[in-house]
């Protein structure tokens, strides 16, 4: 048997695999005859090479074939390296091995490590050229203080000036305070709005912002959908296809990417961005899929999802985890040093790598912290034997790595080895743990009858904000207070340690429906919602009651006290972030014309949603 020897420059194919076939693509070496065997014969340079299927140049020397199709020995291997001539050794590149396949009629893929782009992140030679972080000028997200303006008369304007995620160029420099070009103008500025959607129905989900005031949007569609690189229909007949997409802080088009399920499907409800400019996506999963990392499937009809996603929208590291029954992640949040918290429900058992969970009764609540590579850390869980949900903004850090979530429950629950006892037909416990699970409070609320967790927030110095939906009365720690109509919202602070500060409730006739709670640069409150029969937030009334649904964003100061009500004609909102400089993103829906400011967005047809992405300055 004749032994061959790669030579160094060729190329190689990468191993591929498919959910019907296996196809096995290996390194395309170059070869030199080395003692062969009778049953090997020398032919000429441009015979072929029998089981690699390359036909090879003539000045690349001589080829061979064997008589039975085998080039080497079963369980051979060899020493190879595939890079450019001259970086074997330099730097992070250095030779492999790869061994003969089974049949003995090809080589596998060699494990040598090849040139990368250079990286400014690192302190490594990347693309092995003899020299470290050729052309970085800076680390990326860092930044640096810079003034204002150019000229010799100039008076310097303190300002900062944010390094680009690539680490080749510094960003504009900016007033210190904030860390894109765009500042915040007047409140009720208009900014830039788009509609997406042109035939079918859009499905938003989520919205959040960068440090750079980079937009991230996710949701579904079918039909036909435009996010701004032109029109792409969906393929799946009865499902709706996802979109991931970002815009820059003028509303412009960077990047979209739409994904295609035939077999399986992820659905992404909550986003989130880290310190170092990475997306975080949490929702639910089912079937087999692949994102562009490699396929995955779900254990039961509906498992558990997050991702780590490059600022590019490129898939870092994803997770499908969860049980034999329905579970479902519902948010995500970044923690200091990278790691990751993750909040949702499950039934049955489950585990997530940390240990297994068995729920207590129907759906529990459960929180998982992941370390910045997605492998677990720890998980708990919290319900009772009749089953319990949570707040659909269900958990949130500060910057002490402590997280704030919720659960709601009937009857009785213990959290942290206290017995809560509900005093209607479904109360809610908020509660703050420590960054490795523990409870360190925990605060019954509840009224007469049933009552929702909708958003929790946290400012800088460990206040935390609840809102939620309740019937009948409710006592925030006031006094009790009665519902107007159906369901009615309140707002609630509480100090870091769980004691109230101040509560406010908002009703009119009909039900009310809201989410996000963001916190704004001067420490304010900002909350979204909808409504038919539009409640006083201390403002007057925006818009008078009719039968649509109408979107409204408030704010507050940070003692509650109404600054201003918005409303954007009929539609609902799905999420909202703020950017450093205090501009807010409202992601949401509408089926007729809406105005943001800058004129109506183009309706959609009959009986359809489009979505819409709008920036304002509140």
């Amino acid at each position: 048997m004749t032994k061959l020897e790669p030579r160094f420059g060729d190329s190689a194919r990468p191993l591929r695999l498919g959910l019907a076939t296996l196809t096995l693509l290996v390194p395309l070496a170059s070869c030199q005859a080395v003692a062969p065997e009778p049953d090997v014969s020398v032919e000429g340079a441009a015979a072929p090479l029998v089981g690699v299927g390359r036909q090879l140049p003539a000045e690349e020397g001589p080829t061979l074939t064997t008589t039975d199709g085998k080039i080497c020995e079963r369980y051979e291997w060899q020493p190879c390296y595939y890079g450019p001539p001259g970086t074997e050794g330099v730097g992070i590149c250095s030779g492999g091995h790869q061994e003969c396949s089974y049949d003995e009629t090809y080589w596998y893929e060699c494990d040598d490590t090849r040139p990368e782009v250079e990286s400014c992140a690192n302190d490594v030679d990347d693309d092995c050229d003899g020299e470290v972080n050729e052309g970085c000028v800076c680390q990326p997200w860092e930044e640096e203080a810079c003034c204002v303006g150019d000229g010799p008369s100039v008076v310097c304007v303190p300002g900062v000036r944010p390094c680009a995620s690539d680490g080749f160029s510094w960003g504009e420099c900016v007033p210190a305070g904030r860390t894109c070009a765009e500042p915040a103008g007047p409140p009720g500025t208009f900014n830039w709005d788009r509609s997406i959607g042109i035939d079918g129905t859009t499905i938003v989900r989520d919205v959040v912002t960068d440090g750079d005031c980079g937009v991230y949007v996710t949701g579904s569609f079918d039909g036909t959908i435009d996010l701004g690189a032109g029109p792409v229909t969906a393929t799946v007949a009865g499902e709706r296809d996802k979109y991931f997409a970002k815009y820059d802080a003028g509303g412009h088009h960077v990047w979209s990417k739409v994904f295609h399920f035939p077999t399986g499907s992820v659905s992404m409800t909550d986003l989130s961005v880290d310190s170092a400019g990475n997306v975080l996506g949490a929702g639910s999963c089912s079937g087999w899929f692949d994102l562009g990392a490699g396929p995955m499937a779900s254990a039961g009809s509906s498992d558990s999802f997050v991702g780590k996603f490059d600022a590019d929208g490129n898939l870092i590291w994803g997770h499908c985890h969860g049980g034999a029954g329905a579970d479902g992640a519902v948010t995500v949040s970044p923690m200091p040093g990278g790691d990751v918290l993750v909040s949702g429900a499950f039934e049955g058992v489950v585990d997530f790598g940390a240990g297994p969970m068995i729920s207590a009764g129907g759906k529990d609540r459960f929180v998982l912290r992941l370390d910045s590579n997605g492998n677990p850390l720890w998980s708990v869980s919290f319900g009772n034997e009749v089953g319990n949900t949570g707040p659909s903004n269900a958990a949130v850090v500060d910057g002490a790595g402590n997280i704030y979530t919720g659960v709601s429950f009937t009857g009785s629950i213990t959290v942290g080895g206290v017995t809560h006892v509900s005093l209607g037909n479904t109360d809610l416990v908020y509660m703050k743990l420590d960054p490795s699970g523990n409870v360190l409070w925990s605060r019954r609320v509840g009224g007469t009858s049933s009552d929702s967790g909708a958003a929790v927030a946290v400012d800088a110095a460990g206040n935390n904000y609840w809102s939620g939906y309740f019937n009948g009365t409710i006592d925030l720690g006031a006094g009790p207070v009665a519902s107007v109509g159906g369901a009615d919202m309140y707002l609630m602070k509480l100090d870091p340690n769980g004691h109230p500060l101040w509560s406010r409730v908002y009703g009119a006739d009909g039900s009310q429906g809201g989410g996000n709670l963001v916190i704004d640069p001067q420490g304010g409150l900002l909350f979204w919602g909808t409504w038919r029969h539009a409640p006083d937030f201390g403002g007057g009334q925006v818009v008078p009651a009719t039968t649509d649904l109408h979107p409204y964003l408030v704010k507050l100061d940070s003692d509650g006290n109404h600054l201003s009500t918005r409303a954007f004609g009929v539609g609902s909102i799905a999420g909202l972030s703020m950017h450093p400089s205090g501009n807010v993103v409202m992601l949401g829906k509408y089926r007729t014309p809406i105005d943001f400011g800058g004129g109506a967005l183009p309706p959609p047809p009959p009986w359809t949603d489009y979505g819409f992405v709008a920036s304002i300055s509140p």
